[in-house]
């Protein structure tokens, strides 16, 4: 994927057709990192406007200037229709964004409370770090009750955590600040509006004395938090438990959702806070991951459930997003999850719509010039679960006889397919397993182009096809086929030749070395090798090896016969790396410069490796010879090995390790003497 460059990035672009606000659909906005292949960007919170719109609240996770936040608004397909780029003194991190009863808006960073007009203009900024200097604020959600904004959150020094509520009423007065939850290691999850117009918020932690383990607290303010109605704490002793969400329930009481015990766990609560039921969601019918939490509820305005997001493991990308719709009882009735890797975070938005659907955002991962940044990413549902896919999808597989025809599904796997709009990027994705691909993208014509993973033997069957995407569409069957050039090797041949004028060439006037021993190691499917020996003229060939083709790889190195009483340091390569390319023949040309040999042990050593790729495994030939006229007694040869690369297993057993040092006890070498490892 590396050879992503520096691409620039599309903006959002196309029309699409008015299909109805129950239209289902599924957007990757990339216009959002334009400028910056480096910039990164998620969908914090989706706010569903009066006129069938949403605004939507995006962070920057990469941006190099971590003060900018934006507000964007779509249409109700998911088109972008604007965007306001929000800038800050600091560092700021949006977390929650509300519609206020004055036509304006409200959000909160970690630490600010920003009230918005109708036109997005600020009209005042409240610093909650004031309130007590001596603490750090985390704000978690801003809601409006029926005296003005309320921010819930934690606030902590070096040694102690504790949840706070502050109010204001909509001009920026302050209407009341208090401290609420466990005393030790508070975290504030969630809050929301009660039915009289008071504040529910729901965090956990630990009371330091009565239990040992994390237990859930909900409290019940009045309006402008002054008053607690109620709190109730949830716990078991050994038993720990988190409330990442808390929504009102359709027909009375609250549904707290986090986890328990590490898995996905929901309970109902009453007015009063008493529990109603629990249940947690370990092991779910047609569910092979393990949920263990629900990150966040939205619910549906008619009363029938409630749409959530739960966190799954996933082996290779950890914590994913899995979309599903739940009953009064909490029984999952369908899920959702998305191929592609999805950033999850506290960033990912959820709302429930009036149709009984919803819009579920959060970031896709992409990789470009080497780095992996977020783009945002929205789908629309509709009451069903059914959604649209635009983009462009289709095949690339192997081809085993050239004839442009697929044979392989599993011979391209992991390529690169690249999607270019007008000489700029705008969107990839890796072949899988089953030889498939697809890439979201909006309408719009495109050429999409298969990245060859390098080297002569590949051709494709073209490598660049033209598509257009139109309007809430799949462009299916955009295939690609790739073939190896696969042909048997001829052979492998050279010279080990005097290199008077040190050109690494053969010239006529240059005399061959006889009996030098030449070892050919070649590796596909397994380790192969070959042994010649040079005449009279320093000629060496090994014709035919039987088995060998263009696929292979590997190196030759030499070794100067015993006791011919010269000491020979070669002048160019001491050893060829072998990679044949369309080539049906490999030459190699050992220049070398030969005087009598040294009177005393004279141990030299040489080292070569054919290649070396991450998750891939490589073999590192180390050479050694005695090129000195007395005895090397006790010799040993120790090999240094990058700490970044993992030893396998060795044709020679080591004699000890010492960190990444491998010690090899060579014994008496005598004069001449050669081996290899």
């Amino acid at each position: 994927m590396n050879t992503l460059r520096t691409l620039l990035l599309i903006a959002l672009a196309g029309l699409f057709f008015n299909t109805g606000y129950a239209q289902g659909w599924e957007r990757v906005y990339h216009g959002f990192n334009s400028g910056n292949p480096n910039d990164g960007w998620a969908v914090v919170s989706i706010l569903p406007l009066p006129d069938g719109t949403f605004m939507l609240l995006l962070d920057s996770s990469h941006d190099p200037d971590p003060d900018t936040i934006k507000l964007a608004t779509i249409d109700e397909n998911g088109i972008l229709l604007s965007e306001k780029a929000l800038l800050f003194n600091e560092e700021a991190t949006p977390m929650d964004l509300t519609a206020t009863s004055d036509g304006g808006y409200a959000l909160i960073t970690t630490r600010k409370l920003i009230k918005l007009d109708a036109q997005l203009a600020p009209q005042f900024e409240q610093d909650l770090q004031m309130l007590d200097p001596g603490k750090s604020f985390w704000c978690q959600r801003v809601v409006e009750s029926n005296a003005g904004l309320c921010v819930v959150g934690r606030k902590t020094n070096p040694t102690a955590g504790q949840g706070f509520i502050a109010c204001y009423d909509l001009n920026g007065n302050l209407l009341q600040f208090n401290d609420w939850g466990l005393p030790v290691a508070m975290n504030v999850g969630s809050a929301c509006v009660t039915p009289d117009g008071g504040v529910l918020a729901v965090g956990q932690g630990y009371d330091g004395a009565t239990f040992n383990a994390q237990g859930i607290v909900a409290t019940r303010f009045n309006a402008d938090g002054s008053n607690v109605v109620w709190e109730k704490i949830i716990y078991d002793q050994g038993i720990s438990r988190t409330a990442s969400s808390v929504v009102p329930a359709p027909g009375g009481g609250y549904l707290i959702a986090g986890s328990r015990v590490s898995r996905a766990y929901a309970l109902k609560i009453d007015e009063q806070g008493d529990m109603l039921w629990e249940r947690d969601y370990w092991d779910q019918p047609g569910l092979e991951e393990a949920l263990y939490n629900i990150r966040s509820l939205s619910p549906l305005p008619g009363g029938t459930g409630y749409w959530s997001v739960f966190s799954y493991a996933d082996n290779q990308s950890g914590a994913q997003p899995l979309l599903a719709k739940m009953d009064l009882s909490g029984d999952i009735q369908f899920h959702w999850r998305k191929n592609e890797n999805l950033d999850f975070s506290a960033e990912t938005g959820l709302q429930a719509l009036a149709d009984g659907g919803c819009v579920f955002g959060g970031s896709i991962s992409e990789f470009v010039t080497s780095l992996t940044r977020g783009t945002p990413f929205l789908a629309r549902f509709d009451s069903l679960g059914n959604t649209f896919l635009t983009g462009i999808a289709g095949t690339a597989k192997g081809d085993l006889d050239g004839d442009c025809i697929a044979e392989v599904d599993s011979l391209l796997e992991g390529i690169v397919i690249l999607a270019v709009s007008n000489g700029q990027y705008a969107g990839s994705a890796n072949i899988g397993s089953q030889g498939t691909y697809f890439i979201p993208l909006d309408t719009g014509n495109y050429q999409v182009t298969i990245l060859s993973p390098g080297g002569p033997l590949w051709s494709f069957c073209p490598d660049t096809l033209s598509a257009a995407v139109l309007a809430q569409d799949t462009t299916f069957d955009i295939d690609f086929t790739g073939f190896y050039n696969v042909q048997p090797i001829d052979s492998i041949y050279g010279y080990v030749f005097e290199d008077y004028d040190g050109d690494c060439i053969k010239d006529d006037f240059e005399p061959g070395y006889p009996n030098w021993q030449v070892s050919v190691a070649l590796f596909h499917m397994g380790t192969f090798v070959f042994e010649a020996t040079t005449d009279s003229n320093g000629y060496f060939i090994i014709p035919s090896p039987a088995g060998i083709t263009n696929e292979f790889h590997g190196f030759i190195s030499l070794a100067p016969p015993p006791n011919d009483g010269l000491d020979c340091a070669v002048t160019c390569q001491q050893s060829y790396d072998v990679m044949f390319g369309d080539s049906a023949t490999f030459q190699a040309l050992f220049g070398v410069h030969c005087d009598s040999l040294a009177p005393y042990p004279l141990v030299e050593t040489s080292i070569a490796t054919n290649a070396l790729r991450p998750c891939t495994h490589s073999f590192v030939h180390a050479s050694y010879c005695n090129n000195g006229a007395v005895t090397a007694e006790n010799a040993e040869l120790i090999i240094t090995v990058d700490p970044a690369l993992e030893v396998v297993n060795s044709n020679v057993p080591w004699s000890g390790v010492n960190g990444n040092e491998y010690r090899y006890e060579l014994g008496d070498l005598l004069p001449e003497a050669c081996g290899d490892i």
